[in-house]
Formats: C-alpha cells, structure tokens, sequence
C-alpha cells in the first residue's frame, strides 16, 4: 500500500484539495473563451475544446515518496459556447507503480464548484511525458470534459479539484 506523502515527506495527507497555490495559479474566470488559455475547437462535430497549458492552469503535486516519485497535475475550467469544461494533463515521476497510483488518484478524483461535486472521474486528463515537468507541463496539451453547466463568474472561480486521500492499494 502507498499514501500519498506530503511535500514534507512522511505524513499522509488528510485533506482531499491538495492545490499548491503558492507556486501555481488558480483558476481565472476568462472574459472570453481565449483569453487565459489557447482553446481551438477540434471540429464541428466535437464540442470538446483542445486547450494549450499556461500559466493561468492550477496545479497540485501528489508526492508518493520522499524520494521524488510524484504525479503532477495542472487543471483548468474554460468556458466554450455557454458550456463549463474541465481541461487537464499530468505527469508522473518515479517508476510504472507509481504510473499505476497517479491513474489510480485521478480516477477517484473530483471536479467540485460551490462545495458541490460537478464532475467525478478524471483519468481523461492528458498523460503527458515527464520531461515537460521543469517547465510544469506548460505548453502541453490538455484534454476536456463538457460539465454541461453554464455557471455564473462566482460559481466559475470556486472550482476546485478533489483527490482522495488515504491509502491506495495496487494489485500486482
């Protein structure tokens, strides 16, 4: 069994919203659907955005070990003809079993707005290499999920992501 470790290394987390503001921005209500993230509609018949990462993305660190082992996470919501959507990528540091646990965080992961739970599964999240982690996946692509909200700019700024903590369990 692993926990997801803190950044000071040996204490598992007890709180679900793990952002690191103090590096990272939080997500931004954009006046138009442009201006904080380049968003390029992938075709006429998808309503999914693909959304280029910048520094308006938020982000978290999910450490596993005090050896460096980590997934990276850097999400954001964009608005898109009226419609909330969840774009995200992440990477993983550290070896396959820590591959397995960073798919594992994601997938029990939430997208929360007002304390309210909006969105639930986030393993659509783009897996991108490693080798983007120094410049914290900026200019990767991130992939998007349709909420199928229209939320006012207070309810847009109080998005949130979630991940479980606690224990995981890999089964070998």
């Amino acid at each position: 069994m692993y926990k997801i470790m803190t950044f000071a290394g040996i204490l598992a987390l007890t709180t679900g919203c793990m952002q690191d503001t103090d590096t990272l921005a939080t997500p931004t209500p954009p006046t138009t659907q442009t201006e904080a993230a380049q968003v390029t509609p992938l075709s006429a018949s998808s309503n999914a955005p693909e959304v280029t990462v910048d520094d308006s993305f938020a982000g978290l660190q999910l450490a596993w070990d005090s050896n460096g082992a980590e997934t990276f996470i850097r999400y954001r919501p964009v608005m898109q003809n009226g419609q909330m959507f969840i774009c995200g990528t992440y990477t993983n540091r550290g070896g396959s079993i820590f591959n397995r646990l960073g798919r594992q965080a994601l997938t029990g992961g939430t997208i929360e707005m007002n304390g309210n739970t909006v969105l639930r599964g986030l393993q659509f999240f783009n897996i991108v290499s490693n080798a983007n982690r120094s410049a914290n996946l900026v200019g990767t692509t991130a992939t998007c999920r349709n909420t199928g909200l229209s939320p006012s700019e207070e309810e847009f700024a109080t998005v949130r992501i979630d991940i479980p903590t606690g224990r995981y369990r890999i089964q070998k």
